[in-house]
């Protein structure tokens, strides 16, 4: 059997590497500011009590 060939990018490295001192075990987060293709949404639309996820959704996209 032939082994497929792979055409994927290989995944980006992040920025920071991982500090030596950072925990063995647990979650580590990276900060990274986006500078394009972005969107802020302020929490009173997308937790408002009385829209409906489309409602959300559609003010989102708009």
């Amino acid at each position: 059997m032939a082994d497929p060939q792979s055409n994927a990018v290989a995944p980006a490295r992040p920025a920071n590497p991982i500090p030596t001192d950072a925990p063995s075990a647990g979650v580590i987060h990276f900060r990274h500011r986006h500078t394009d293709r972005f969107t802020v949404v302020g929490n009173h639309l997308a937790q408002h009590p009385h829209l409906s996820a489309v409602a959300i959704g559609l003010a989102v996209y708009l």
